[in-house]
C-alpha cells in the first residue's frame, strides 16, 4: 500500500501492519458475519463497509446487488442483510464525514473494462484466434474453463469439459493436430498430470498453450493461496532434454496481453507455450484496455504447402521452424513421440539419431531466444536492483517508490519470460549495479539461476516473504535493501 493509502482489515483475524503510515480501518468483519449468522456474507459485509466509507450511493448498490442475485432469491433477504450491516457498522462506529469521496458518475467519460486475470487471459485467448479449449475443474484456475465455455460456443469454437487433466492435454494436443488454435488451464496439481503429454507435445512440436494459475502446494496444498512454486516444474518437469517457453504476467493487463504473446509464440515456433499466473494475479480485477482486433498482433502457423509430398518436405525438427502437416490437408504425416527424423520417420536404434532429434528440438528455441526472451527494468543509477517476476514484481515496483522517496538508489528488473531463462539481460544489469535481490514467493527457485547468470560480477541474495503465501511487505524489503547496502 502507498504511505497515503487505506487499510480496511478484520481486527478479529489481522492486526494493523507494523509501520503503515495510512488510515488503518478495523472492522469486524468475521464477528459481524457469526452474529447473523451469515459465514458466507463477509464479503458482503465488506463491501457495504466500503460503501459507507467512500460515500457511495447505497440504494443503487443495494439495487445493484438484488440484481447481480436476482436468480437466487433465496439469498435476496441475506445479501440485503450483509450489506445493510456493514454499512450501519461504519456509520455508528466511524462517525463524522467519509475518508474518501467518489465523484459523481462522469457521462462523457469512456466506459472502462474491468476484469480479473482469470477472464482477461479468457479475452487474450479468444482475441489470439483460439477456437478450441479443454479443461478440467481446479481452484484457482476454474473461471478460465467456465467463461470460455461460455464463450466458446457463442464465436463457433468448442470446450470440452474432460474427465481429467491428463485427457485435457491430450484433446489439445489432438485439436491443434486438426489446426486449431488450442490452450487449457489448470494449477500446479493439474500440470503434474499433464507433464507427460506436454514432453509429447514437445517432441511432436505441437503448438499449444497452457494456463498454470500457481497455487500453494507441494501435493494438494492449499487451493486458495498463491505461490510461485512451479517455476521449474514447467521448465524441467518432463523428462530429457527440451526447451520451453513460459510467460509470467504480472498485471491483469499482462494477462491480456500475455496470453496473445503465447499463443504467437507457440505458432511461431510449433511448442506449448505456458502462461503462469498465481491465485493472487487470477482473482485480482483491474482495468483492462482491449485493442481493436486490427491491432493486436495476431501469428498464425506455417503450414505444409498443399499437393506437397511428406516423404520429399520436411515437416519436423528444423531450427528454422518446419511447416506443420496438420491433419485432414491430404498429407501422410506420421507423428510420433518416439525419437525420429525430419520426416517423422522413427529411429529408435541409433545414438545418432537421437543426437540430431535433441538438438533440433533445443535448438528451434535457442536459436531464436532473443526474440523470445522479454524483459522491463527501471534500473539506471541503481545500486541495488530487485529482480522479480509475476504478482511479486508489483511489490518490488511499490518498495522501489518507496525507497526513491527516502533517497536510496534501488531499481527493480522485471522478468517477462522465466523460460528461456534472461540470463545475457540479468548479466548486463549485474555489470552496472553494486548488488541484486531476487523477491520471490517460494524458497528461491529463480534465485540460483539469477545467481549464475549474475557470474560474480555483483553479489546476488534473495528474500521470500515473511509468510509464503502472502505478498512482500514493503518495509521487510527495505530492510533488506539498507542491509546489504551497509
Amino acid at each position: 500500500l502507498r504511505p497515503d493509502g487505506v487499510l480496511i482489515y478484520d481486527p478479529g483475524e489481522h492486526d494493523s501492519p507494523a509501520g503503515f503510515a495510512g488510515t488503518a480501518y478495523g472492522i469486524p468483519l468475521d464477528r459481524l458475519a457469526r452474529d447473523m449468522n451469515l459465514r458466507k456474507g463477509k464479503n458482503l459485509i465488506a463491501l457495504g463497509a466500503l460503501s459507507a466509507l467512500v460515500a457511495l450511493d447505497f440504494q443503487q448498490l443495494q439495487a445493484t446487488v438484488k440484481e447481480k442475485f436476482g436468480r437466487r432469491p433465496e439469498f435476496a433477504e441475506s445479501n440485503r442483510m450483509a450489506l445493510l450491516a456493514g454499512y450501519e457498522w461504519v456509520k455508528n462506529n466511524l462517525p463524522g464525514e467519509p475518508p474518501l469521496r467518489l465523484g459523481p458518475p462522469d457521462s462523457d467519460h469512456e466506459p472502462e473494462l474491468v476484469m480479473s486475470g482469470n477472464q482477461a487471459i479468457v479475452a487474450g485467448a479468444l482475441a489470439a484466434g483460439c477456437r478450441f479449449a479443454a479443461g478440467y475443474p481446479i481452484t484457482p484456475a476454474t473461471e478460465v474453463a467456465e467463461r470460455l465455455a461460455e464463450r466458446l460456443p457463442a464465436i463457433g469454437g468448442t470446450f470440452l469439459q474432460m474427465e481429467d487433466e491428463i485427457a485435457s492435454m491430450a484433446a489439445i494436443i489432438g485439436a491443434s493436430w486438426g489446426g486449431m488454435k488450442t490452450l487449457t488451464a489448470t494449477s500446479g496439481p493439474g500440470v503434474s498430470l499433464m507433464l507427460e503429454n506436454i514432453g509429447f507435445a514437445v517432441g511432436t512440436e505441437t503448438p499449444c498453450v497452457i494456463v498454470n494459475v500457481m497455487r500453494g502446494g507441494p501435493t494438494t496444498g492449499i487451493p486458495t493461496v498463491e505461490l510461485q512454486g512451479d517455476v521449474i516444474q514447467v521448465r524441467r518437469g518432463s523428462h530429457g532434454d527440451y526447451q520451453i517457453i513460459a510467460l509470467a504476467p504480472s498485471s491483469v493487463q499482462e494477462c491480456f496481453d500475455y496470453t496473445v504473446e503465447a499463443f504467437n509464440l507457440a505458432e511461431r515456433f510449433r511448442t506449448p507455450v505456458f502462461v503462469l499466473t498465481d491465485a493472487f494475479l487470477g482473482h485480482m480485477r483491474e482495468e483492462l484496455i482491449i485493442p481493436e482486433p486490427a491491432a493486436i498482433p495476431v501469428a498464425e502457423r506455417r503450414l505444409f504447402p498443399k499437393g506437397a509430398d511428406t516423404e520429399s518436405l520436411p515437416g519436423f525438427l528444423d531450427e528454422d521452424v518446419a511447416p506443420m502437416p496438420v491433419f485432414g490437408r491430404g498429407h501422410k504425416a506420421h507423428v510420433t513421440s518416439s525419437c525420429h527424423d525430419a520426416y517423422g520417420r522413427r529411429n529408435v536404434v541409433d545414438a545418432s539419431a537421437l543426437d540430431v532429434f535433441i538438438k533440433k528440438l533445443n535448438g528451434k528455441i535457442e536459436a531464436h531466444r532473443d526474440e523470445i526472451v522479454r524483459v522491463a527494468q527501471d534500473a539506471d543509477g541503481a545500486e541495488t536492483v530487485l529482480v522479480s517476476y509475476g504478482s511479486i514484481f508489483r511489490c518490488a515496483q511499490a518498495v522501489v517508490e518507496a525507497g526513491r522517496a527516502e533517497g536510496l538508489k534501488v531499481g527493480w528488473l522485471k522478468l517477462g519470460t522465466l523460460w528461456p531463462f534472461a540470463d545475457k539481460e540479468i548479466r548486463a544489469v549485474a555489470e552496472r549495479t553494486k548488488r541484486l535481490i531476487v523477491l520471490e514467493n517460494n524458497l528461491g527457485q529463480l534465485f540460483h539461476y539469477v545467481q549464475a547468470a549474475a557470474a560474480g560480477l555483483a553479489p546476488v541474495s534473495f528474500l521470500p516473504p515473511r509468510v509464503l503465501g502472502e505478498m512482500h511487505e514493503i518495509a521487510d524489503v527495505l530492510a533488506a535493501v539498507k542491509e546489504v547496502r551497509a
